[in-house]
């Protein structure tokens, strides 16, 4: 065995449980000897719920989501129905822009605000009431992290506005 931990990926199909499961065993079991890490090829935005409560009954309760908006592309349509299956196991939500359209390179990950989905989305999550992490993506490589931080925020200031101005 080397000095430095091995790190060990478990890939399945939509990374909903088989894969959740072996990343948690070897977590556990692994000790400081691996890092253990899980992904899908054709992720589902949420997990199995029989495989996260089988694993949080054994005393697991690491185990959850974190969900970027952009890859809910295929959720869109019925992302009322989707969120409240992901909120119980959401360690973070990351947010970003997002259209309808056909999914481009260009349109994966918008500003917020630039999109007009994820005012949608968003009221949603605000109406279930979730109060945990929320994340800013940024993967645009032309601009500084910052700028495109402080442009990802006043889009948000907006789309909170118009929700608000919505609600009245």
């Amino acid at each position: 065995m080397t000095d430095r931990p091995y790190n060990v990926l478990f890939i399945c199909t939509g990374n909903s449980a088989r894969s959740i499961f072996a990343e948690t065993l070897l977590r556990s079991i692994g000790g400081e000897q691996f890092n253990a890490f899980s992904a899908g090829t054709k992720p589902y935005p949420e997990l199995n719920p029989f495989a996260i409560s089988v694993l949080r009954a054994k005393g697991h309760d690491n185990v959850g989501i974190v969900y970027n908006f952009h890859h809910g592309h295929d959720q869109i349509k019925r992302w009322s129905e989707v969120f409240p299956k992901l909120k119980p196991y959401l360690l973070c939500l990351n947010l970003n822009g997002m259209t309808s359209g056909e999914v481009t390179s260009e349109s994966k990950i918008m500003l917020l605000g630039e999109g007009e989905v994820e005012g949608g989305m968003l009221r949603v999550v605000l109406e279930s009431g979730y109060e945990g992490p929320i994340g800013i993506l940024d993967h645009d490589k032309e601009t500084d992290t910052r700028e495109t931080l402080i442009k990802n925020l006043e889009g948000l200031d907006e789309l909170l506005a118009q929700l608000q101005s919505d609600a009245r």
